[in-house]
């Protein structure tokens, strides 16, 4: 019998169990045996299939003691005693055998800790400053620094009589024998604590032993060696379950009493029968000279592969009345193998040998029973199969089995995710949606990224170093601190030595408030910072001769844009669009920063400026794809804003300040001129501005395009490569951005969340798969198919795109 891998030679040979049995009554399950030679490995995927196929079977494997609770707890205990630094690995595996004094609810909490401030070593020993996680610390430490106190230069017997302490003191042996078994059966839960009781005398008779051998003085270390070592030697064996079962055993071990049918499963080449390598140790001129010494290692290769075709041959002639072999067409891993000689060599032996294929067999063979069929039906999913539509109607009769395919009828297996209960999209979002333009963004790239984010609140555990985006908050805060307290010429007047003071001031703040200070930094975390604060000194010092030619001032930093719907009494004017059929967005944001001018007649223009610390390219067109319209959102949202602080203003632009390390900084060779441009391309506004030339030389004097994205060419026109858009334009932008969110919020109140990815290379729009969170649930990876654009407009300026 061939099938595909193992996982199809256990469904036939399940299968082929239960239809022998049906068909003779007089069979039994004990006339029955299934043969491996690498059964130690096949049963942990054979149990199973027995298990769905209600099959009783006795497997004589017997598995080591070493990973149950109280094994790994001795264990662990006495490895973290004996290290100067606790693993973290260790410390959480002791903590997980659950007969500690710390419940599953503070364990995980510790491990999400851990995995946030990456702890680890000599961190351990240091207080934490989270109250709850220090806690936690003292509770599973303590015990852990008496046992090392307590066996500090002392003999083996000292140190057993101190674990013995240790596990009454922790209550470990008390948990053990009280095992109440919850979500099993009572017979189960016997048999558990009648494990648990073998396994505590178990460890007696280790600490008995070690008592009488180890007498003297012996290290904490070697003693935990000792100690594993003879753990190791501990091993569980299975009662069987019933009087009748099919006896699963390994085929060079196996001990059979006349079976009638046996199964050789695993026939492939090199493992029946078993090819054995040459050992590691000696090889074989070696061993025949320890032969004529009298020493007999094992005996030779040639011995030992004579003894694997004795055994292959003694498992093929064991029946009394069938015989099957079934091969593998591919391993575990997928990779192809081959059959074993001895498949041949049987089809030439037996005349009426017949060959069979699992793939050639139809789905109803396999329903045996109603585990087994569902299983069947899961494995061959198709709903225009009149065997899967048999099976289904037949298992739906169990009101178990139709909730089953309840669920998989409500799968939606293409991209177009939808929630089609309105009502509980409002449950989900309330009567007005809350939007922030990052979220928007987020919508644009992808709606279902948007709904893992804001509908299932799936967000990765956050790391507490200097990842890219707590760059990007100590950046901004930085810069707000700077210029809240260095306002105008203040600021310009302010000495590299100032300003790398209140970087250090602003920076080593919020560290201390949101970092915890020097509490688990590497010495990386240091070399890192410091080319922060060189960046943010570049910036700033680049920001200072920027505003010398520039009349737009900075008026507001971090300026909040509408009003969050659980904050009260704010100064600051809610943004709320409405949608239609009683739906509403409340739009909210912060602005980096608010630049204003005032020209001669006392209009006052206003500028909004964003601070990117990392890639980020800018194009008009890219606005009707929902991409960098944040800034135009907060623009239009404070100028619009009755009685607000900049209602009634009018927009200027919208620009991206890049504060990024120059890529030519760390040139030695660059001249001082080089080194200049490099900082001038790197930290180059991106953007548009609004195009008035009172506007370009308020934002540059005599603008040659150093600070903004605009130029002028030599008749006073500006430059075809220069960002600028009319007032017209930024009306159509307005309108648009309006739409969007109008668009947006009808979306997600009708629950329409596709997993369909914007990418766009001709305007420069990066496909978010490579780095979303969410890639692996969404059904559109790993080959992503990208959303079609092909109906958006992209006229921008009156020209067609």
């Amino acid at each position: 019998m061939t099938a595909p891998d193992i996982y199809g030679e256990c469904d036939y040979i399940c299968a082929a169990i239960c239809e022998l049995t049906a068909a003779d009554r007089s069979l039994r399950y004990s006339d029955i045996a299934v043969l491996s030679r690498a059964m130690n490995d096949d049963i942990s995927v054979l149990a199973p299939h027995f298990e769905r196929y209600n099959i009783p079977y006795y497997s004589d494997k017997k598995r080591p003691a070493g990973h149950k609770p109280l094994m790994l707890m001795v264990t662990a205990a006495l490895e973290l005693a004996a290290e100067k630094k606790p693993s973290t690995e260790v410390l959480l595996r002791y903590a997980k055998t659950g007969l500690t004094q710390v419940s599953e609810e503070d364990i995980a909490y510790l491990e999400n800790y851990c995995y946030t401030w990456d702890i680890d070593g000599s961190m351990w020993q240091s207080e934490f400053p989270d109250e709850k996680a220090e806690d936690i610390r003292l509770r599973l430490l303590s015990p852990i620094n008496s046992l090392k106190k307590a066996c500090s230069g002392k003999t083996g017997a000292q140190i057993c009589d101190a674990l013995r302490s240790f596990i009454g003191e922790t209550g470990a042996e008390e948990k053990l024998l009280s095992f109440e078994g919850k979500y099993i059966t009572e017979a189960e839960s016997a048999a558990q604590i009648r494990e648990n009781q073998w396994l505590c005398s178990q460890l007696d008779e280790i600490f008995a032993s070690l008592e009488q051998a180890l007498t003297e003085k012996i290290s904490l270390s070697d003693f935990r060696d000792i100690f594993m070592l003879s753990a190791e030697k501990i091993t569980l064996a299975a009662p069987p379950d019933a009087l009748d079962g099919v006896i699963a055993q390994q085929s060079d071990l196996a001990r059979l009493t006349n079976p009638k049918i046996v199964f050789v499963m695993h026939a492939n080449d090199g493992i029946f029968p078993f090819i054995t390598g040459e050992s590691s140790t000696f090889s074989e001129r070696e061993r025949e000279f320890f032969k004529k010494s009298d020493y007999d290692l094992s005996g030779s290769m040639k011995k030992r592969l004579a003894e694997e075709r004795f055994n292959a041959f003694k498992a093929l002639c064991s029946p009394s009345h069938r015989l099957f072999a079934s091969y593998s067409e591919a391993d575990i891993s997928g990779a192809s193998v081959y059959p074993s000689p001895y498949i041949e060599k049987i089809s030439a032996c037996i005349p009426n040998c017949q060959r069979i294929n699992t793939s050639d067999l139809d789905m109803l063979y396999f329903c045996r029973t109603p585990q087994s069929a569902y299983a069947a039906a899961s494995q061959n999913f198709d709903p225009s199969d009149p065997d899967f539509i048999t099976v289904k109607t037949e298992l739906c009769k169990d009101p178990l089995y139709a909730k089953k395919f309840s669920y998989i009828d409500r799968i939606d297996l293409t991209t177009a995710h939808k929630i089609a209960d309105k009502k509980l999209m409002k449950k989900l979002y309330g009567d007005t949606l809350e939007l922030s333009a990052s979220r928007f963004e987020d919508f644009s790239k992808c709606p279902f990224m948007y709904f893992c984010k804001t509908g299932l609140k799936l967000y990765p555990l956050p790391k507490m170093d200097l990842n890219p985006i707590n760059q990007g908050n100590i950046m901004h805060m930085c810069m707000k601190d700077i210029f809240e307290e260095n306002r105008g010429e203040k600021f310009l007047n302010m000495t590299t030595d100032d300003l790398t003071a209140s970087i250090k001031k602003s920076v080593d703040g919020y560290i201390a408030k949101n970092l915890s200070g020097k509490f688990a930094k590497k010495k990386s975390f240091g070399f890192y910072l410091d080319i922060m604060n060189d960046t943010l000194l570049t910036a700033l010092t680049h920001m200072q001769e920027e505003q010398r030619v520039s009349r737009f001032v900075p008026s507001d930093f971090e300026y909040p844009v509408g009003v969050k719907g659980s904050v009260k009494n704010s100064t600051v004017t809610p943004v709320i669009i409405e949608c239609g059929e009683g739906l509403k967005v409340n739009f909210t944001g912060t602005a980096d920063r608010v630049d204003e001018f005032t020209d001669e007649n006392g209009i006052i223009y206003i500028r909004i400026l964003d601070y990117k610390t990392g890639v980020k390219d800018f194009m008009k067109e890219q606005l009707a794809l929902g991409i960098n319209m944040q800034m135009f959102f907060y623009l239009f949202a404070l100028t619009d804003e009755k009685g607000g602080r900049y209602g009634g203003c009018v927009p200027a632009g919208a620009l991206y300040i890049p504060v990024k390390y120059p890529k030519s900084a760390d040139d030695r060779m660059a001249d001082e001129a080089s080194a200049a441009k490099c900082i001038d391309d790197t930290m180059k506004m991106q953007g548009a501005v609004l195009d008035s030339p009172l506007i370009i030389n308020a934002m540059e004097e005599d603008c040659r395009g150093r600070f903004i994205p605009v130029t002028f060419k030599k008749d006073g026109t500006v430059s075809a490569k220069s960002s600028v858009i009319n007032s017209d334009t930024m009306e159509k932008i307005k309108a648009l951005a309006i739409k969007q969110i109008e668009d947006m919020g009808r979306a997600i109140y009708s629950g329409d969340f596709p997993a369909s990815p914007l990418e766009s290379k001709k305007y420069k729009c990066t496909i978010p798969c490579g780095f979303c969170d969410y890639r692996e649930i969404c059904g559109n990876y790993p080959d992503p198919v990208p959303r079609d654009i092909s109906d958006i407009d992209f006229e921008i300026n009156g020209e067609k795109e």
